[in-house]
């Protein structure tokens, strides 16, 4: 390579050593920065580097309109940023940053946000509801049970936001689906995950599906969506494969906004009252009580884990048991919970 072929590499390779979903919301606590800066009359050429007392200020700047959790995203953003213009980590040895990080957690006034966890029993009561009686109660179940059955992060169903651009490398398609028969388990579902929060490389992971007894079932809510999808145009110069895999009656891609508009509209029609909720969480309380072993939960969640961070190894028959166990469990009354990362359960 000549000198300014390494140059570009050097730049691309930089540009990898954070995935894209990290450097979208780096970019969003970049403007936030920038933005503090202009408020406040920071010269250009002196906003990087930053200096412990400009940190300071962006903090308490930020404290106004954001909790402390996301000012920590936002300071993580501006180190990202200094690193990458070629700086040293502005955030290091700082104590006194540390200290106001520490103060802004303790008088933020708003608590932290809990969640009601979307267990199986949530989804008998709205699974019968029926908002547009079409095309959008058949891809939403198609949807919903996809995420609850697959143990899914909802970035990876749908779009981040509408302005969102969607990208065949990164999102949901058509070709993601697949249906197949197993010999002892019968038809169940498989479904490809390009990206995700913990898969920092893109190596993506598969889901397997099976078929249960009774309504709620992974397989048919997605094999009556399937049916249906060709009804709806594929994009100009995309081919049916790479095209979005969920799409609501108007044609728009489903997107984050629009899954939890409809989930809260079904859920206020069968009496349910809440701001907030987690399939992950709810899944993973559904599974304890379905009595699924600790490792077969992590495996099926995608849950850091060193021995079990995927169930690739799993036997397949096991694998698709799992939705029908989910299905018929019965679990006891629940509280409004804070957000988890991974299920914890007692060892005696």
């Amino acid at each position: 390579m000549d000198p300014r072929q390494l140059s570009e590499r050097a730049v691309l390779l930089l540009h990898a050593g954070l995935a894209h979903p990290t450097r979208s919301t780096y970019a969003t606590g970049v403007r936030a920065y920038q933005r503090f800066c202009d408020t406040t009359g920071v010269p250009a050429a002196e906003r990087i580097p930053a200096d412990e007392r400009r940190l300071i200020e962006f903090v308490a700047w930020c404290t106004s309109t954001v909790a402390p959790p996301t000012i920590r995203v936002y300071l993580a953003a501006v180190r990202s940023w200094h690193i990458d213009n070629g700086y040293s980590d502005p955030t290091t040895g700082r104590l006194q940053l540390a200290r106001v990080l520490r103060g802004a957690q303790r008088v933020a006034s708003q608590p932290r946000r809990r969640r009601l966890p979307l267990t199986i029993e949530i989804l008998r009561r709205i699974w019968p509801v029926e908002v547009d009686r079409g095309w959008d109660d058949v891809m939403f179940r198609a949807a919903l049970s996809l995420g609850f059955f697959g143990f899914l992060r909802l970035g990876e169903l749908a779009l981040v936001s509408a302005t969102t651009t969607f990208d065949p490398k990164l999102h949901p398609t058509i070709s993601d689906l697949s249906f197949a028969r197993h010999p002892s388990a019968g038809k169940y579902a498989t479904f490809r995950i390009k990206v995700s929060k913990t898969d920092q490389f893109r190596q993506g992971s598969t889901v397997h599906l099976g078929t249960t007894v009774g309504p709620i079932c992974p397989v048919g809510a997605l094999a009556a969506y399937y049916r249906f999808r060709p009804l709806k145009p594929v994009p100009p110069n995309d081919s049916w494969d790479d095209a979005p895999l969920f799409v609501c009656n108007d044609g728009r891609i489903l997107t984050k906004a629009v899954f939890v508009a409809m989930m809260r509209a079904r859920m206020q029609a069968a009496g349910i009252d809440t701001t907030a909720f987690s399939g992950r969480i709810g899944v993973a309380t559904t599974a304890a009580a379905a009595g699924l072993s600790d490792w077969l939960i992590m495996a099926m969640g995608r849950w850091k884990s060193d021995a079990y961070l995927r169930y690739v190894h799993t036997p397949v028959d096991q694998v698709l048991a799992v939705s029908g166990k989910l299905s018929t469990t019965q679990v006891g009354p629940t509280t409004i919970t804070n957000p988890v990362d991974a299920p914890r359960r007692a060892h005696g």
